[in-house]
């Protein structure tokens, strides 16, 4: 079967399609012919090293961090799923990833695919959906009536979070720039604001939670914008571009006390701010499903590209203009 791997970290070339053995499935486990896979930010830095200090791959590896498919066969001790299933996963990204025509996924870590959703669709959510829920249900414990600002609204966690934000009755504000402002509106933010020539603080009410999904001065912003008792949900990405400035081990350091930097200015402020890492749950992406079902959640598509062209893909996500999630489809 045909997998997109890399034999060495470096840039998007470094990626190739190799035939590689059927995976076996194991108890627990779910045997997935994988009809389409998403590409993060986060495996284009995974693939460039950026990364390799606090998640080192045995190479030669295969990419790959959220996908969609049907399944193939049921491992033992596995109840709730059956061959033929459509399903979705965003597994650990410690095991080998799922840019493949068939992988193998935890049940624990999986979810039925929403009726509604095509499998590129499906493949767009689980990491960003996860993510967001993460940031927004567990970390900040949105409440109706809330007042959310998302960091970043037009990224692939952004455009979830706006949605899932207003499924659980907050009043949404965002940051993008002009280009972007129609699509965070049609996605449901009540108020936009253009970081371009505006800062968060001087243009909104003070915020009860904030997610900040941008590196840089974001956590100082996401202080400076919310009310004292705030709730701050950092995406911790920060990492790479201390490792690209000072090195690897350096760079790591510098990151660690960046996040650190960030929670006492939160706690000396009166805020409650937390660094938030996705964690693979098939429980939660579940609920995600049935938020899809209602039509309070819909994916948006950037691009669409074959296996083959992989690398393109990664190019894509790396160019700065996405507009929600690339997609790689393993049948045309």
């Amino acid at each position: 079967m045909k997998a997109a791997r890399l034999h060495a970290y470096g840039p998007a070339d470094v990626l190739v399609i190799d035939e590689v053995p059927e995976p076996t499935v194991g108890p627990g486990e779910l045997r997935v012919h994988v009809a389409a896979s998403s590409v993060n930010p986060v495996d284009t830095k995974l693939r460039k090293g950026a990364l390799k200090v606090v998640m080192r791959w045995k190479l030669p590896h295969t990419t790959g961090l959220d996908c969609a498919g049907t399944v193939l066969e049921v491992g033992q001790g596995v109840s709730g799923f059956s061959v033929g299933d459509r399903v979705f996963c965003a597994p650990d990204p410690a095991g080998q990833g799922v840019c493949s025509e068939q992988a193998i996924l935890k049940a624990s870590e999986t979810a039925l695919t929403p009726d509604n959703l095509s499998d590129a669709q499906a493949a767009s959510l689980p990491l960003v959906a996860l993510t967001a829920y993460d940031c927004l249900v567990r970390s900040a414990n949105v409440q109706p009536g809330d007042k959310v600002l998302i960091l970043g609204g037009a990224g692939g966690v952004g455009t979830v979070a706006i949605q899932m934000a207003k499924a659980l009755g907050a009043e949404v504000s965002v940051t993008a720039s002009p280009r972007n402002r129609e699509l965070v509106l049609r996605l449901g933010a009540d108020h936009v604001v253009d970081y371009t020539k505006e800062r968060p603080q001087d243009v909104l009410e003070p915020q009860d939670v904030v997610l900040i999904a941008v590196g840089g001065d974001g956590g100082q912003t996401a202080i400076r914008a919310s009310r004292k008792g705030a709730r701050l949900a950092h995406i911790v990405g920060d990492l790479p571009l201390f490792v690209e400035k000072y090195g690897h081990y350096v760079g790591t350091l510098a990151a660690g006390l960046n996040m650190a930097r960030f929670w006492l200015s939160a706690r000396l402020a009166g805020r409650r701010g937390a660094n938030v890492v996705k964690k693979p749950d098939g429980l939660a992406l579940s609920k995600i499903a049935q938020w899809v079902e209602e039509g309070a959640i819909v994916p948006v598509i950037d691009s669409e590209f074959a296996m083959d062209d992989v690398a393109e893909a990664h190019r894509r996500v790396e160019s700065g203009k996405v507009q929600g999630k690339v997609v790689v489809l393993h049948t045309r």
